[in-house]
C-alpha cells in the first residue's frame, strides 16, 4: 500500500480522477433532483410552447458574426471578448428555458401515452431516447459553453446541436398533438 503512495504522479491521478467522479455524481444529482421537483404539469407553459422562438439559439453559436467583426477596421479582440461573454450569458438564458418547456412537453407526452388504451411500446421507446438525445446535447452545449473561454475547439458548441435540441423539443410537442386528438368516429352506414 504504501509503494502507491510512493508514486506522486499515481496519487495526483487517483486523487483527479476521484475528484472528477464526485463532481459528475454531484451533477447528476443536482440535474435529476429538480425534475422530481417538477413532477406537475404547467399547461400554460405547455400551451404556449413555440419552437420557433428557439431558433435564434442556432444563430448565436455560429461563428459568421465574429468573423464578420474581425473584417470591420478598428476592430480589437476585447470587442469579440466581449461579445462571446455576452452570447454564452444568452445562451444559457436560452437553454435553461428550452430545457424546461422540453422537459413539460416530455412529461405531458409520457402521461399521454401511460393512459392510452392501447400500448404504443414504438412510441414508449422514442420518448426515451428523444429525451435522452435531448439531455446529451444539452449537456454538450453547456459543457462547451463553460469551457468555451479555454479556447479549445473540439468543445466548442456547434449550431448543429442546438438545432437537434429545438428540432427535439418540436417533435415532442407533435407527439402531444397527435396522442391529444381525439379519435375519428366511424360513421354509421
Amino acid at each position: 500500500m504504501s509503494a502507491l503512495f510512493a508514486n506522486p504522479v499515481l496519487v495526483v491521478a487517483v486523487t483527479l480522477c476521484g475528484t472528477a467522479l464526485l463532481g459528475i455524481l454531484f451533477l447528476i444529482h443536482n440535474h435529476l433532483r429538480p425534475a422530481r421537483l417538477r413532477d406537475s404539469i404547467d399547461w400554460k407553459r405547455v400551451q404556449a410552447f413555440r419552437g420557433d422562438t428557439y431558433r435564434p439559439l442556432v444563430r448565436l453559436l455560429s461563428g459568421n458574426d465574429y468573423e464578420f467583426l474581425r473584417r470591420l477596421p478598428g476592430y480589437e479582440p476585447a470587442i469579440a471578448n466581449q461579445l462571446r461573454r455576452e452570447r454564452r450569458r444568452i445562451q444559457r438564458r436560452f437553454l435553461n428555458r428550452l430545457e424546461m418547456d422540453f422537459t413539460q412537453l416530455h412529461l405531458v407526452a409520457r402521461t399521454l401515452v401511460r393512459d392510452q388504451e392501447q400500448d404504443r411500446p414504438e412510441l414508449v421507446l422514442a420518448l426515451v431516447r428523444t429525451g435522452a438525445e435531448f439531455r446529451l446535447n444539452l449537456f454538450r452545449i453547456r459543457l462547451g459553453l463553460a469551457l468555451e473561454p479555454l479556447g479549445l475547439p473540439a468543445l466548442t458548441p456547434r449550431p448543429a446541436d442546438s438545432e437537434r435540441l429545438v428540432d427535439a423539443a418540436i417533435w415532442m410537442q407533435a407527439q402531444i398533438k397527435f396522442l391529444y386528438a381525439p379519435a375519428a368516429v366511424p360513421v354509421a352506414g
